[in-house]
């Protein structure tokens, strides 16, 4: 296949998820994501979980839905009409909501915007700390839509959503609102654990209020954020580049090899890598490990040992 080629298959499958999407959602408040992109399975059914069924709205999908749309939209992707009238509706419905809930978002809700504990029940309790993850979603999603839609009004509303929910990141003040669905792994806030995530996820944010304003702030604020991440984050002491998702207020790694409740077996499958697949890739490329063996891995003290014995050549 030509490159050519390649761009026009692209160009297809992203302009027939964005037929599907916009057809879905209609005339709804808010984007319809609840189907399977494999068999096509509609998930709004009632007989689905409630997590899973048009029951439940997540705040951050309809955040992160309006900054993709809109930045398909800039790019020239799908029927501009149609997704110039979800992005109205779609904003005026979650302002609506956040301005029936102190100017805050949270991480599922019902239709009418009760917001949702992961077990479906309504959220009683305060949310904690000043700014969550849906929070930072939607703060972004409504500042591309505005710029999309050219509403100024909108604008300085995401704009001040956006400088608070900045700010309560960059002073740690910030409260990750993911909920549980899954016991055997229970997501939970935990004191004394900073992620990198916010800080990453807000740059496209930042980036988009310094070009919209010009305001020198954004682009110190974005500096200061890749500053943090790449002092703090990554460990460069190993050779390779070692990320640590999370941190202690006092910018210490918050190191659990393998496990991480908030990222499920991602870490896992990163400290796998870390120790055995890149030491033993290294060991193959040298030639210590030959063809046709068979590799023993054991732990001596704190570090892993790797052992290649050649195995019989069989004969057929």
């Amino acid at each position: 296949m030509t490159r050519a080629e390649q761009t026009a298959a692209f160009r297809r499958i992203i302009t027939e998820t964005l037929d599907t999407i916009l057809e879905r959602t209609g005339d709804r408040p808010f984007l319809d994501t609840k189907f399977d992109v494999i068999d096509g399975r509609d998930y709004a059914g009632a007989a689905e979980p409630a997590f899973r069924s048009g029951r439940t709205v997540y705040a951050w999908i309809q955040g992160r839905g309006l900054e993709a749309l809109a930045g398909h939209l800039h790019a020239g992707f799908g029927d501009a009409g149609r997704i110039r009238a979800v992005l109205r509706r779609v904003s005026s419905r979650l302002e609506r909501i956040r301005a029936a809930n102190g100017g805050r978002m949270f991480f599922m809700m019902s239709p009418d915007g009760v917001f949702l504990n992961g077990d479906g029940t309504p959220r009683r309790e305060p949310l904690p700390g000043d700014a969550n993850y849906s929070d930072l979603f939607c703060a972004k999603g409504l500042l591309h839509a505005a710029r999309a839609l050219q509403d100024a009004a909108l604008e300085r509303e995401a704009l001040a959503y956006l400088e608070r929910t900045v700010a309560a990141i960059g002073e740690l003040r910030f409260v990750t609102d993911q909920q549980p669905f899954d016991p055997a792994n229970p997501v939970a806030a935990r004191p004394g654990k900073v992620q990198q995530g916010p800080f990453m996820i807000a740059l496209s944010g930042i980036a988009a209020a310094a070009e919209l304003t010009g305001d020198v702030k954004w682009l110190d604020r974005g500096c200061r954020f890749l500053r943090r991440v790449l002092t703090l984050h990554v460990d460069h002491s190993r050779g390779e580049p070692e990320l640590f998702e999370a941190v202690r207020p006092d910018g210490t790694p918050y190191r659990e090899d393998g496990y991480d409740p908030s990222f499920g077996a991602r870490p896992l499958k990163r400290a796998i890598i870390r120790l055995v697949e890149t030491p033993v890739s290294r060991q193959i490329i040298a030639g210590e490990i030959e063809p046709n063996s068979k590799l023993v891995i054991d732990r001596k003290g704190n570090e892993l040992t790797f052992t290649a014995t050649a195995l019989p050549e069989t004969v057929e």
